[in-house]
Protein backbone atom coordinates (compact mmCIF):
# COMPACT_ATOMS: atom_id res chain seq x y z
CA UNK A 1 0.00 0.00 0.00
CA UNK A 2 1.22 3.15 -0.48
CA UNK A 3 1.35 6.30 1.79
CA UNK A 4 -2.17 7.65 0.19
CA UNK A 5 -4.03 4.49 0.77
CA UNK A 6 -2.83 3.84 4.36
CA UNK A 7 -4.09 7.91 5.32
CA UNK A 8 -7.26 6.61 3.30
CA UNK A 9 -7.53 3.54 5.28
CA UNK A 10 -6.98 5.47 8.87
CA UNK A 11 -9.43 8.12 7.79
CA UNK A 12 -12.12 4.98 7.28
CA UNK A 13 -11.23 3.23 10.48
CA UNK A 14 -11.23 7.18 12.40
CA UNK A 15 -14.79 7.32 11.08
CA UNK A 16 -15.91 4.05 11.62
CA UNK A 17 -15.05 4.82 15.18
CA UNK A 18 -16.93 8.29 15.45
CA UNK A 19 -20.98 7.54 15.58
CA UNK A 20 -21.87 11.32 16.79
CA UNK A 21 -22.57 14.43 15.22
CA UNK A 22 -19.06 16.65 14.25
CA UNK A 23 -17.60 19.50 12.83
CA UNK A 24 -14.09 18.84 13.05
CA UNK A 25 -12.23 15.85 14.44
CA UNK A 26 -8.34 16.35 15.65
CA UNK A 27 -5.71 13.20 16.46
CA UNK A 28 -2.57 13.70 17.62
CA UNK A 29 -0.84 10.45 18.02
CA UNK A 30 2.81 10.19 18.53
CA UNK A 31 4.59 6.69 18.28
CA UNK A 32 8.42 6.67 19.60
CA UNK A 33 11.44 4.42 20.80
CA UNK A 34 14.30 5.60 22.74
CA UNK A 35 17.11 4.04 24.53
CA UNK A 36 14.61 3.44 27.75
CA UNK A 37 12.04 2.33 25.82
CA UNK A 38 8.93 3.32 23.94
CA UNK A 39 5.48 4.92 23.57
CA UNK A 40 2.31 5.13 21.63
CA UNK A 41 0.32 7.77 23.11
CA UNK A 42 -2.25 9.56 20.83
CA UNK A 43 -5.29 12.25 22.29
CA UNK A 44 -8.48 12.74 19.77
CA UNK A 45 -11.10 14.69 19.63
CA UNK A 46 -14.46 15.68 18.22
CA UNK A 47 -15.55 19.20 18.12
CA UNK A 48 -19.12 19.82 17.64
CA UNK A 49 -20.89 23.77 18.19
CA UNK A 50 -17.48 24.55 20.10
CA UNK A 51 -18.07 21.71 22.26
CA UNK A 52 -14.53 19.39 22.50
CA UNK A 53 -14.99 15.66 23.07
CA UNK A 54 -12.93 12.87 24.27
CA UNK A 55 -12.69 9.72 21.17
CA UNK A 56 -11.08 6.86 21.05
CA UNK A 57 -9.85 5.14 18.31
CA UNK A 58 -10.49 1.87 17.68
CA UNK A 59 -7.01 -1.09 17.05
CA UNK A 60 -7.79 -1.04 13.40
CA UNK A 61 -6.99 2.88 13.55
CA UNK A 62 -3.84 2.82 15.72
CA UNK A 63 -2.30 -0.19 13.54
CA UNK A 64 -3.05 1.65 10.58
CA UNK A 65 -1.09 4.56 11.87
CA UNK A 66 1.41 2.43 12.90
CA UNK A 67 1.24 1.39 9.56
CA UNK A 68 1.39 4.54 7.79
CA UNK A 69 4.60 5.30 10.39
CA UNK A 70 6.48 2.94 8.45
CA UNK A 71 6.07 4.62 4.84
CA UNK A 72 8.03 7.99 5.90
CA UNK A 73 6.49 10.81 3.33
CA UNK A 74 8.32 11.43 -0.52
CA UNK A 75 11.55 12.98 0.20
CA UNK A 76 11.59 12.07 3.86
CA UNK A 77 14.68 9.66 4.91
CA UNK A 78 13.08 8.76 8.79
CA UNK A 79 10.03 8.30 9.39
CA UNK A 80 7.98 10.91 11.63
CA UNK A 81 7.71 10.34 15.01
CA UNK A 82 4.04 12.26 15.82
CA UNK A 83 1.28 13.66 13.59
CA UNK A 84 -1.48 16.07 14.05
CA UNK A 85 -4.68 14.90 11.60
CA UNK A 86 -7.44 17.44 11.35
CA UNK A 87 -10.92 16.50 9.31
CA UNK A 88 -13.68 18.32 9.06
CA UNK A 89 -17.20 18.06 8.00
CA UNK A 90 -16.76 19.37 4.51
CA UNK A 91 -13.89 16.25 4.44
CA UNK A 92 -11.03 18.67 3.96
CA UNK A 93 -8.03 17.03 6.05
CA UNK A 94 -4.63 17.74 6.44
CA UNK A 95 -1.84 15.11 7.94
CA UNK A 96 1.00 17.13 9.50
CA UNK A 97 4.10 14.75 10.05
CA UNK A 98 6.57 15.96 12.69
CA UNK A 99 10.02 14.74 13.76
CA UNK A 100 12.52 14.62 16.43
CA UNK A 101 11.01 14.03 20.17
CA UNK A 102 7.10 14.48 20.63
CA UNK A 103 6.20 16.61 23.38
CA UNK A 104 3.67 14.02 25.30
CA UNK A 105 6.57 11.69 25.07
CA UNK A 106 9.07 13.54 25.91
CA UNK A 107 6.96 14.51 29.21
CA UNK A 108 6.71 10.91 29.96
CA UNK A 109 10.48 10.64 29.91
CA UNK A 110 11.13 13.72 31.59
CA UNK A 111 8.64 11.65 34.54
CA UNK A 112 11.01 8.81 34.10
CA UNK A 113 13.95 9.87 34.48
CA UNK A 114 12.37 12.37 37.62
Amino acid sequence: MDMLELQEQFIGQLLDAVNEAWDRIEVHYENFAWSDGSSEIYVAHRFLAGEKIDVDLSVEALDALAELQEHPPEGQSEPWTWLVFTIDATGKYSFDYQYGVPPLVAHEMAAQKG
